[in-house]
């Protein structure tokens, strides 16, 4: 997290192996009560505290919620796709390779798709360096950073990638 000033609040991190993100809290002034929510440079949210109706999951935690999450909180979620595809030779109609290939999904529907929940509270109005990030209920400052480490490609038998990895090589 980089508190910009105490009007300005941003956070830049990854999901997953390419998705960049930049969520920035604002007000205009330290004495405004609007306060602006960008997610990726596009506006999600521009609102006052007692403007924007917060609807947790049940409306009797509402007040463990204001007292966990602080006066202005938004509830917002990430979602994406993964994808892992296999280089495979096509084969003709009795089963033999051919010198062509095509690519071909290796994860199942429900490895495909995921989804991450983000809370971004503020607990002290006037002062937005006390903003909070949290993403899947762990806060930002307790993520790790990314690390780039160059990584050999995997060499191993298809067995190996399903009882590891859950992945089935297509053939």
């Amino acid at each position: 997290s980089s508190p910009v000033s105490e009007t300005k609040m941003s956070w830049k991190f990854q999901l997953g192996p390419m998705a960049q993100h930049t969520v920035t809290v604002e007000k205009k002034s330290k004495s405004s009560k609007i306060v602006t929510l960008m997610v990726d440079g596009k506006l999600l949210v521009e609102s006052a505290a007692r403007d924007f109706d917060c609807d947790w999951d049940d409306d009797q935690e509402d007040e463990a919620e204001d007292r966990e999450h602080g006066r202005w909180a938004c509830k917002f979620r990430f979602l994406g796709e993964r994808s892992m595809k296999f280089k495979v030779f096509e084969t003709d109609m009795e089963g033999n390779p051919l010198e062509t290939t095509d690519l071909m999904e290796a994860l199942s529907p429900e490895q495909i798709k995921y989804t991450k929940v983000c809370v971004v509270s503020l607990p002290d109005l006037k002062d937005l360096t006390s903003a909070l990030l949290e993403i899947d209920g762990t806060e930002f400052n307790q993520m790790k950073e990314v690390v780039s480490i160059p990584e050999d490609n995997i060499v191993c038998d298809p067995e190996v990638l399903q009882m590891q990895y859950g992945l089935t090589v297509p053939t």
